[in-house]
């Protein structure tokens, strides 16, 4: 899978459209990974984005620095037992670096301003952004475009997703990858913990 970050990377110098069926490739394995590790494993994915977007890489270009993280998290990735385990991880990390690059698009710079006011801001700024990423998926799903979507159908899903993003990127600032992105993360983290909690 080369994920969502090369997306990000030739979008600068091609118009930024794929076909139907990279993109939905790319939204079904994105699904799937966040969906199939478990909760504690994505968590310390996100952590280690977290920390190294604040650390190592923060003054490079944008380009540049979509290369870094993209070859830090295929690193970190080595850690999971090769296969399945292995992709799930590189899966996960896409959408975790493509969110993290997104802030900026989701939180103002007040918002964010207000949220740094906080005694621990890092978890009020995991917060928010995960009600935004719900705001945009309950959009979504009154949209209908997953109504037919059973739980564990990430091709359904996908589908649903993408098309959802194409026409929501056409009418606002976010573009289709941040969209795609944060629903992907929102739906595949859900429903694991539902999972989780045999719910």
């Amino acid at each position: 899978m080369t994920g969502f970050l090369l997306l990000i990377v030739l979008s600068a110098s091609e118009d930024g459209r794929y076909s139907i069926a990279e993109r939905q490739g790319y939204l079904e394995e994105a699904l799937l990974g966040l969906t199939a590790l478990p909760s504690d494993k994505v968590n310390d994915i996100r952590r280690y984005v977290d920390a190294i977007s604040r650390t190592k890489c923060r003054s490079e270009g944008y380009r540049l620095r979509i290369q870094w993280l993209l070859h830090a998290t295929r690193r970190n990735c080595r850690g999971f037992a090769a296969g399945d385990s292995r992709s799930h991880c590189e899966a996960a990390s896409d959408v975790i670096v493509v969110n993290k690059l997104a802030e900026e698009a989701f939180l103002s710079v007040e918002t964010r301003y207000e949220i740094m006011k906080k005694r621990d801001f890092r978890r009020e700024l995991t917060r928010e952004l995960d009600r935004r990423y719900a705001t945009l998926t309950a959009d979504l799903v009154v949209s209908g475009k997953v109504s037919k979507c059973a739980q564990d159908d990430h091709l359904c899903q996908s589908r649903g997703i993408d098309a959802y993003c194409l026409e929501h990127a056409d009418q606002s600032d976010l573009s289709w990858h941040h969209c795609a992105a944060a629903i992907a993360w929102f739906i595949a983290t859900s429903a694991r913990v539902h999972a989780e909690r045999g719910d």
